[in-house]
């Protein structure tokens, strides 16, 4: 399957040997706007936010059903502070990792990817630095 969400935050499925639409779907309902995506055998993982005022944001992480775009289940956050950001980082061996940073602390987390539960969940950094970019990666010999 071939992901592609448009300006308008419609996801769309593709099947990557036809090359058609399997199926689409609008998160705007959900939220405002669609942010972060990771995939694996059976389900897409979406970042779905909101900005409110207050320099509030909501944010959903929010599991489709890769097959048909329905929702799996959704698991919603609302963090406070001066800049924040929820990022969906990527899936590895069974667990979807995600992690948050407030403004001041970052937390990361491995989620169940059936239900969105939390497993295990650690703070990152040193409260001064914000994290940019994280990569889920098997261990082994380098390249």
């Amino acid at each position: 399957m071939i992901y592609v969400i448009n300006q308008f935050d419609a996801i769309h499925a593709f099947d990557v040997h036809t090359h058609r639409l399997v199926w689409q779907r609008s998160l705007v309902g959900e939220l405002n706007s669609v942010g972060d995506v990771a995939a694996d055998a059976n389900s897409l993982y979406v970042r779905s936010y909101t900005h409110h005022p207050i320099n509030q944001e909501r944010v959903a992480f929010i599991a489709l059903n890769a097959a048909n775009g329905q929702i799996r289940w959704q698991q919603q956050y609302s963090f406070s502070g001066t800049y924040i950001q929820g990022n969906i980082l990527g899936t590895y061996a069974g667990t979807l990792y995600i992690d948050e940073w407030n403004g001041t602390t970052g937390t990361f987390y491995a989620l169940n990817p059936s239900n969105g539960s939390i497993r295990w969940q650690m703070p990152l950094g040193d409260g001064q630095t914000q994290w940019g970019i994280t990569i889920v990666a098997p261990a082994g010999p380098p390249f």
